[in-house]
């Protein structure tokens, strides 16, 4: 699941440049043994990629939500892929990690 998830953010274009990047993919590997976590975002997946960077839980919601502007910005037509919907708007990051999560369990 690793290797295809790397695949799909350079994809979009969130590439390893952005913190981004490497939020999301540790987000993924969490969530992929506990996808109860997107229920409770901020307190308990953020606060467990914030420790495992030793950064704040607002450097990871910031930088995620940077990372999914960015594939806003560089690949529509994917990212509205990946969340199965016409997007008019890009999502919020709690939609845009569950889609990711469904999208790559075809993958898993």
């Amino acid at each position: 699941m690793e290797r295809v998830t790397k695949e799909i953010l350079y994809a979009v274009g969130i590439t390893p440049r952005y913190k981004g990047h490497w939020y999301i993919e540790y987000s993924m590997h969490i969530l992929k043994h506990d996808e109860e976590l997107l229920y409770k975002i901020a307190a308990s997946l953020y606060s467990k990629v914030a420790a495992h960077y030793d950064v704040s839980i607002y450097s990871v919601e910031y930088d995620i939500r940077t990372a999914i502007i960015v594939a806003w910005k560089t690949n529509r037509n994917l990212l509205e892929e990946i969340c199965k919907v016409k997007l008019y708007k890009p999502p919020t990051n709690k939609e845009f990690l569950e889609n990711l999560l469904s999208y790559l369990r075809k993958y898993i």
